[in-house]
């Protein structure tokens, strides 16, 4: 086994493999710097070039694409991953105590709401990286149908002392078929009644969200969501793979404040596909959820200097 440093202050790190060999994306402290110059002259793409005060540092670039600027993360080497800590703050992070539509649950998502572009997940025992079950969340454009459709788990989190620093998990992908470009793995985070103030913006909530595979840009605009590209553009398969975000390195990154003062954060875990035309391969896949994880433990293991 290959130890690696996470690159920078273990900022954000999605670790991609088998077992507990994981590969890490990684990037370093997001503390901004204030731009003293004038703004620059816009490029060619009819943007303006990529903000001064988000400084380029190893292991991460700021990129633009369709005039919106956002963070990319590169994958690193292998390295360790353990297992669940006990100051998890998700219920049932590995589905196993409660079924589907039993009392109780705190797993949902908007299929149940009556909503026509999320569809109906299912807890199943014939994948589970450990104990018996995992939430097996399918993707297919032939029966879902739409030029949207997204399939995930959904929980939503009492955390009255701030936003946990780390969000994690295991994904599994299996007869991934590409039917449009937008077709993609990602978290969401979501600070709902957000009660604090940042400059320029008043939105009622405020969200982060995290590609895992499928994607190379930001595949959505929505003004209140801030986006980071990690994983690769087609995802590893037939094997379960880790990741890892630093929530306070993005909510920094991207809004220049760790929420501390708000009503709850709802917290997704998503397949989708978003532009799906009706016309040549269909969007397809088989991917499961396993042994979630929001708090204040990262599962990377800290790596001594010199390592």
């Amino acid at each position: 086994m290959v130890r690696t440093r996470l690159i920078g202050a273990a900022g954000l790190a999605v670790a991609l493999g088998c077992g507990h060999a994981a590969a890490q994306l990684g990037i370093g402290a997001a503390d901004r710097e204030r731009a003293k110059d004038p703004p620059a002259e816009r490029d060619d793409a009819g943007g303006p070039p990529p903000t001064p005060s988000l400084r380029e540092r190893p292991g991460r670039r700021i990129e633009r694409a369709n005039g919106v600027e956002f963070l990319r993360l590169p994958v690193t080497q292998p390295g360790p991953v353990v297992d669940l800590p006990d100051d998890n703050l998700f219920i049932d992070p590995s589905f196993e105590i409660y079924d589907r539509y039993e009392e109780g649950r705190v797993w949902w998502n908007f299929a149940e709401r009556g909503s026509t572009v999320w569809h109906d997940f299912e807890i199943r025992d014939d994948r589970a990286l450990s104990g018996e079950r995992s939430a097996y969340t399918p993707l297919d454009s032939d029966t879902q149908g739409g030029t949207r459709a997204i399939q995930g788990v959904v929980q939503e989190v009492d955390a009255a002392d701030g936003v946990p620093r780390y969000l994690s998990g295991w994904y599994r992908v299996e007869n991934w078929q590409r039917g449009c470009k937008a077709q993609y793995l990602q978290i969401v985070v979501i600070v709902w009644d957000f009660q604090e103030q940042i400059r320029g913006q008043r939105w009622p909530n405020i969200q982060i969200a995290a590609t895992m595979a499928g994607v190379e840009e930001p595949p959505l605009r929505i003004g209140n969501r801030k986006f980071t590209i990690a994983g690769p553009a087609e995802p590893v398969e037939d094997e379960w793979v880790f990741f890892e975000f630093d929530l306070h390195e993005l909510f920094d990154f991207n809004w220049g404040i760790i929420p501390k003062k708000y009503g709850y954060l709802r917290v997704f875990y998503e397949v989708r596909y978003d532009d799906h035309t009706g016309f040549g391969p269909a969007s397809k896949a088989d991917v499961w959820f396993d042994d979630l994880y929001i708090g204040d433990t990262s599962r990377l293991p800290a790596i001594a200097p010199g390592d």
